[in-house]
């Protein structure tokens, strides 16, 4: 490639993140982008993360065009098509992608919705230090990357200006009492507050990137998959103690986000691989 050009993908050499990590780094790398380049076009199971230092380049959702600059991030969520091209050289930003259980809820809950945010300077030696724990593909490695991802994650939503809603700071602090009441939906955090559920759902939404509703859903889900881990409790326990009535529902929902049955899902993570030599 043209002098002065970076570009590298470094990957975790497991297709999926071990049991003990709720959030796997999948994969890392920093571009420095000398002449047009497009990317390979495809659609990830994985959240993306780009966070840019210099130059600018479009990046697609869907049919819209957005500019990712200098201090700025963009996010793709699981599922999206991944299209993305230089504009002014030299582009210059670090990335990563992160899967496992909770990667999407997590960035989501955070503000970090699709799109484009402004988050101030990158953190390189953060992202040094993911791509040196990535090389070290061992269970404390594995925890230090995961470690990392989520504090990129805290600073990356820290700049945003969305985030100062009292409203919809309360409505969340609301729902991170009482999720696991049974009572718990739209229309009695609108009864709560004093305020019509539409204006709810939408301050709610612009601060966290995603409904009341969903958002109930998959903190609920995550103490889920939490007590099917850590716990003997039936499925007709777990349902009732994380405010659903229908154990089957929370059974199809084990096996939407895991590809696994509560019973598959609780029997993999019994299972204890053997320690790598070495580390």
């Amino acid at each position: 490639m043209a002098e002065g050009t970076i570009y590298y993908d470094l990957l975790r050499p497991m297709a999926q993140p071990s049991a003990h990590v709720p959030i796997g780094a999948h994969s890392t790398g920093h571009y420095r982008l000398t002449r047009p380049f497009t990317c390979t076009i495809k659609t990830n199971p994985f959240v993306q993360l780009f966070w840019c230092s210099g130059g600018s380049g479009t990046i697609m959702f869907q049919d819209e065009a957005r500019t990712l600059k200098a201090g700025d991030i963009a996010i793709y969520l699981p599922g999206m098509r991944h299209h993305w091209f230089s504009d002014e050289l030299p582009w210059d930003f670090r990335w990563m992608a992160i899967d496992g259980p909770l990667a999407e809820s997590l960035t989501v809950s955070l503000g970090l919705n699709a799109g484009i945010y402004k988050a101030g300077t990158v953190p390189i030696q953060l992202f040094k230090q993911l791509e040196k724990s990535i090389r070290r593909p061992t269970k404390q490695g594995e925890r230090k990357a995961s470690s990392l991802v989520i504090q990129i994650l805290i600073l990356a939503s820290a700049c945003q200006p969305n985030l100062s809603d009292p409203l919809a700071h309360d409505v969340l602090d609301h729902i991170h009492h009482c999720w696991n009441k049974a009572s718990l939906n739209v229309a009695s955090l609108a009864a709560v507050f004093h305020v019509h559920r539409s204006v709810l759902t939408r301050r709610f939404k612009k601060m966290a990137g995603t409904s009341p509703i969903q958002y109930i859903n998959r903190v609920r889900m995550q103490n889920v998959l939490l007590l099917l881990q850590q716990t003997e409790m039936t499925i007709d326990e777990i349902a009732a103690h994380c405010g659903y009535h229908d154990a089957n529902y929370i059974s199809r929902l084990t096996h939407r986000l895991t590809g696994k049955s509560p019973r598959q899902y609780r029997l993999s993570h019994k299972t204890t691989a053997p320690e790598p030599k070495g580390d």
